[in-house]
């Protein structure tokens, strides 16, 4: 029972413990993997901006700007080193007509107010020439960025698990100290009911379980009273009954052996001994009605003269 008790208390800890660190690692990771997704985004999206106004630089429009967009897709498919890898974003050029399909756009259909409301202007010498079309889903990631989040999700791992280690450990050692005085009280009361009164064990806190152990005490300090009190009872008890049955048994023995006359005078003793053990058993039961909270009082009023 008593390693139930701590196992159920490491259980009950490591629990709370493991809960609270998988939601903790779970929005850490969340966070960090939305902030590095808005990261990439940006990223990738000033290096298409900036793609697009060497384009425009270059040619002085945007025509052809997809099938160079092509190319330079397929230079990264190829292995190739070279700049960095654009995101599949849409373009509209400055009369709203889209010029780049990118993530699921329709090329040559107007974009909506909304569309161009969303996207980024560019700008190249102060002359407005487009506006980059927000991209419909995540941004792609290199192998580079995608082996970053994946030693960051092992770091949370391996820093979780850490953690619930550290939790089983803490967990041990607080169920160790609430069970220590639990278990002290418990081999207390059991050589309390093998009869040995008189226990008491030490206060170390003054928590719930420091004043259950006062009050152990104190319970246990009654029952050594009182029975120390039952047994001081028990030996008046059997000397109040000793004399008078002596008494009665002189008597009685003397006269049926014929050394005394049973005479009217000694009978009289006999019987003034036999009342005066009635009223003791009457006393023994007006105690014990008393102790057992039976006791009816006979209440009666009286005039403060009498007295």
């Amino acid at each position: 029972m008593r390693r139930s008790l701590m196992l159920k208390l490491i259980a009950a800890f490591l629990g709370v413990s493991l809960v609270a660190i998988a939601l903790v690692a779970l929005i850490g990771y969340l966070s960090a993997l939305n902030e590095f997704n808005r990261f990439i985004s940006q990223e990738a999206e000033t290096n298409f901006v900036v793609f697009v106004s060497d384009y425009y630089l270059a040619h002085g429009n945007l025509n052809g700007i997809e099938d160079a967009l092509r190319a330079r897709f397929q230079e990264h498919d190829d292995g190739n080193p070279g700049p960095p890898r654009l995101a599949p974003f849409g373009l509209a050029d400055a009369n709203g007509m889209i010029v780049l399909r990118g993530d699921g756009y329709t090329l040559g259909a107007r974009a909506s107010d909304a569309m161009l409301a969303d996207g980024t202007p560019i700008l190249v010498n102060e002359q407005f020439v487009g506006v980059v079309l927000p991209l419909r889903g995540p941004s792609p990631r290199t192998r580079i960025q995608q082996q970053y989040l994946e030693r960051t999700g092992a770091t949370l791992a391996l820093a979780s698990g850490g953690a619930a280690l550290f939790a089983i450990v803490l967990g041990a050692l607080l169920a160790r100290t609430i069970v220590r005085p639990v278990r002290a009280l418990t081999d207390a009361a059991q050589r309390m009911a093998k009869g040995e009164l008189g226990q008491t064990v030490r206060v170390q806190s003054r928590d719930e379980v420091g004043a259950l152990a006062n009050a152990f005490n104190q319970m246990s300090g009654d029952l050594q009273r009182a029975d120390q009190t039952r047994r001081q009872m028990t030996a008046d008890i059997a000397h109040e009954l000793r004399n008078p049955l002596t008494v009665i048994g002189g008597y009685l023995d003397a006269m049926r052996t014929g050394d005394l006359e049973p005479t009217p005078t000694r009978l009289e003793a006999v019987y003034a001994e036999i009342q005066h053990l009635e009223k003791i058993v009457e006393d023994l039961r007006t105690l014990s009605l008393a102790e057992a909270g039976v006791l009816a009082l006979n209440r009666q009023p009286l005039a403060a003269q009498e007295w």
